[in-house]
């Protein structure tokens, strides 16, 4: 069994070649190539720490995986992180552990990859103005990834803690080649006004992100909530998105606080249509159809995509060591 570290999986999966491999699953998954278990949760205390499990099984590849992740915002406070996640990679022709992925960096890695696949499929063209709602663990990924599919004009970059917004900001000067404006914020409101594009990364319980000041033509990737209490934007951005799209439907409904909460204070119906991104990708329905519509990605976390990351990880690994 090989054990791949959080320093290792930066070097072997790079963000370009991220994108690739999970549209790449977002493909497989569509056409039945990739499936996944049911997904298990485990409230672990009163104070919202909690975990999730996640499988899903390659049926061409003959691998199959489970991801274990755990968000205990009780550890922000105790200056720990707030997010650990591991991945084991098993084969799915005898059982044997292949790999244990320390997979904190891979998942975002992964997160932003999907976000910029979900952004260059339903973004306008020309959007250039990138507002990040949390400027936490998974930004660097999503400016990383998202920089990869638009050519950007514009960073807004929005925490309640502005010196998390100052080390985004550095680390964007440093590592990625964009010579463009990037705008520090406390408060969401301005950065939201001027956004073609919306990503939305924290782990708030309530909506930081207000429909009303969504311009047309803006797509979303909300990509915080991931359990029936979380919640990171509010109804009238739901109401105000002409199309919903997410991973997989059932999961969704399942799981997205960013539904599950209005519907169940009658805000929005539960008859709200969605569609999966990777039906969109293999043109079985249609994804943006006018520069006016508001898109929104919503996601709550999607085993074949941590699935397809894994595999690739540790068929890198290998590779590197013949």
């Amino acid at each position: 069994m090989e054990i791949i570290s959080e320093n290792q999986v930066k070097q072997l999966l790079p963000a370009d070649h991220a994108i690739e491999v999970v549209e790449q699953a977002f493909k497989d998954y569509s056409k039945n190539v990739i499936s996944m278990g049911k997904r298990g949760t485990l409230d672990v205390d009163s104070n919202g720490d909690a975990c999730i499990f996640l499988p899903a099984v390659h049926k061409r590849k003959k691998y199959y995986s489970m991801k274990y992740a755990a968000s205990f915002p009780s550890c922000g406070a105790k200056g720990l992180p707030t997010v650990q996640s591991v991945i084991w990679i098993f084969s799915a022709e005898t059982g044997n552990v292949c790999a244990m992925i320390q997979a904190n960096a891979l998942t975002a890695i992964k997160t932003g990859a999907a976000s910029a696949v979900a952004t260059r499929y339903l973004a306008k063209k020309d959007a250039g103005v990138l507002t990040i709602i949390g400027a936490g663990n998974q930004a660097q990924m999503q400016l990383a990834c998202i920089s990869q599919v638009r050519d950007l004009k514009e960073i807004r970059l929005v925490d309640l803690n502005l010196d998390k917004c100052e080390n985004l900001k550095n680390w964007t000067i440093k590592n990625l080649d964009l010579c463009i404006p990037i705008i520090m914020s406390s408060t969401a409101d301005e950065a939201v006004k001027y956004a073609d594009i919306i990503v939305t990364c924290t782990t708030s319980s309530r909506p930081v992100l207000k429909g009303e000041l969504i311009k047309p033509g803006t797509h979303i990737n909300a990509i915080g909530s991931f359990t029936p209490e979380m919640q990171e934007i509010d109804a009238q951005t739901v109401l105000r998105s002409d199309k919903i799209i997410t991973d997989a439907v059932k999961e969704t409904w399942n799981c997205a606080g960013d539904l599950i909460v209005p519907v169940n204070k009658g805000l929005i119906p539960r008859t709200t249509a969605i569609c999966e991104l990777g039906d969109i990708i293999e043109k079985k329905i249609t994804g943006r159809s006018s520069n006016e519509e508001i898109t929104l990605y919503e996601s709550v976390g999607f085993a074949p995509l941590d699935l397809a990351v894994g595999i690739e990880t540790f068929q890198r690994l290998k590779s590197s060591l013949k």
